[in-house]
């Protein structure tokens, strides 16, 4: 447990195996993925919980250790190890005590299976259920530095970043020397995000786990990039999203328009002779002369003449059908075909 590198970053897309174990006086919990750490937890338990029974303490142990790491959890199977051997029976046990009826409820909706480990085994959670509440007793204190993975890569990815050595050189020398850049344990960040260096596959590799896992949901690329962005800074972070997002083939199979069908769409006819077709539609917002302010216009598809009806809105279905049969209709008479488009005042009823 203390030797570096100790803490892996999850993969969601294997499965997680989650180690419990509790002492007289604390809990323990581990957190893993083929065999590497992901997160620990060690909780010293008060004297409510320390004066539980074994059994509950060991399912305290599992009830605390989900409800910290649950968001791990939703959405896949995982495996639980324990050893106290009767709580593999968990499901299939007589609910008698207050703590099984509350912590089977916490459990709804989760897929899991408990197996059964010897204490022998089970090393690690047992090591962090026993932590000492009392720092009286403490002689020594011994401090180990743990650097996670993820610091590491980030590491790799600036040596063939010539930007990225610049800036540490330049940061190294004089941390204050250039604008919204700073340097903490080798790691470059700008407006308190970190930069991904170019070289290796570390941007390749953040842009899918922010966008195909369940955290990421297969976001549009807006939402996919504000995620990446409010973490992570590397030049051209926008384009690379906007790119992958267009690219993804489970958005394109599954996303569809969000709009109604276009109807059917068919050419006009030739007009065959004058006033036969005509198209009418609106001029508005134009200023008020003579208590009116809208234009109404007919034009006839064949000759292009047209006539220019004033109205005053607001005016109704009425209005126009009577400037019509006013202006236009008692001179070339009654039109085949009359084109709009669709207004409410051409589709309503008198």
């Amino acid at each position: 447990m203390c030797q570096t590198p100790v803490l892996a970053l999850p993969d969601f897309t294997k499965q997680f195996s989650l180690e419990t174990d509790a002492s007289s006086n604390g809990i323990g919990a581990v957190l893993s993925q083929n065999g590497r750490p992901v997160a620990f937890l060690s909780k010293h338990l008060g004297p409510r919980h320390a004066d539980l029974p074994i059994y509950e303490k060991e399912f305290l142990a599992i009830l605390m250790a989900i409800s910290k790491w649950r968001h791990y959890f939703e959405g896949r199977s995982f495996v639980i190890k324990t050893d106290h051997e009767s709580l593999k029976y968990l499901l299939t046990q007589k609910i008698t005590t207050d703590i099984q009826k509350k912590g089977l409820t916490k459990l709804l909706g989760l897929d899991y299976v408990i197996q059964y480990r010897k204490g022998k085994l089970n090393i690690a959670a047992d090591t962090l259920s026993r932590r000492d509440s009392t720092q009286s007793e403490l002689h020594q204190i011994t401090a180990t530095t743990i650097t996670p993975t993820w610091m590491l890569d980030i590491a790799e990815s600036y040596q063939g970043d010539s930007f990225a050595q610049d800036m540490l050189t330049a940061l190294l020398v004089q941390p204050d020397s250039i604008s919204n850049w700073s340097l903490t344990k080798g790691v470059l960040r700008y407006k308190g995000r970190v930069y991904v260096g170019s070289s290796g596959t570390l941007r390749t590799t953040i842009l899918p786990m922010l966008h195909d896992t369940p955290q990421g949901g297969h976001s549009g690329q807006h939402a996919t990039y504000k995620k990446i962005h409010s973490c992570f800074y590397w030049p051209g972070l926008k384009t690379a999203v906007s790119t992958y997002v267009r690219n993804c083939e489970t958005c394109k199979r599954i996303n569809s328009e969000n709009v109604p069908y276009p109807g059917l769409l068919q050419p006009l006819p030739v007009p065959e002779h004058a006033w036969q077709i005509i198209s009418m539609d609106f001029i508005k917002g134009l200023p008020t002369s003579q208590k009116y302010n809208c234009i109404l216009m007919v034009i006839d598809k064949f000759t292009k003449y047209a006539h220019f009806l004033p109205l005053a809105h607001p005016y109704t279905a009425l209005d126009i059908a009577n400037a019509y049969l006013s202006q236009v209709y008692k001179l070339h008479g009654s039109p085949t075909i009359s084109i709009s488009d669709r207004d409410k005042t051409f589709t309503s009823l008198f």
